[in-house]
């Protein structure tokens, strides 16, 4: 309970595969969902500059992050690049794959070739009750639907910057929607 933990200036340069979910160049999974106290994490400075292919939340640097409980949550990402290309399935991102607690991404920045499914983003692919502040993307994001040059889907971008392609080749039927963007595929406030 109460845990607090940080990743500080790792850099991976390797490559990593994976023929199953939560693959990430730093870090597959980061999960910390105690009810009680505070759990607070940081990743800062990290970069990853090694090919990475995974199945579902995959990324560059954290495949998977779940960060919260009753009590508080949060977490630290700032500051963290990914150099390489990334290919996976649902929830693939430059730096997180797939976010689900309030966190802010400040100062991130993707120069890898991004390829998914769904919710594919050059940043991070889902995530719900995220901030972007100050992201770059400068490389091609493709994925089937929910793909943008930042986020597949995220809470809010400001100072968001995509200077690559985006492209989307499918359709989600249940939603009736592409969801295709140069920043966000999904967005609620910009």
């Amino acid at each position: 309970d109460g845990k607090i933990f940080d990743v500080k200036n790792c850099i991976n340069n390797a490559k990593v595969s994976s023929k199953i979910d939560y693959c990430g160049g730093i870090v597959g999974k980061i999960e910390n969902s105690t009810s009680w106290g505070p759990q607070v994490t940081g990743i800062i400075g990290c970069e990853n500059n090694g090919e990475i292919n995974g199945g579902s939340y995959t990324s560059g640097i954290i495949g998977y992050m779940h960060i919260g409980g009753g009590m508080g949550g949060g977490a630290t990402v700032d500051n963290n690049v990914n150099k390489a290309s990334v290919t996976g399935k649902i929830y693939t991102g430059g730096i997180i794959g797939w976010n689900n607690y309030t966190i802010n991404i400040t100062s991130a920045q993707n120069l890898g070739a991004i390829t998914g499914d769904s919710y594919v983003g050059g940043i991070i692919g889902y995530g719900s009750s995220t901030t972007l502040n100050g992201i770059t993307n400068e490389q091609s994001v493709n994925g089937l639907f929910y793909v943008g040059g930042i986020a597949g889907l995220a809470e809010k971008c400001i100072g968001c910057n995509n200077t690559a392609t985006i492209t989307a080749t499918s359709y989600d039927d249940e939603r009736s929607a592409t969801g295709l963007g140069g920043i966000a595929g999904l967005l609620d406030a910009a």
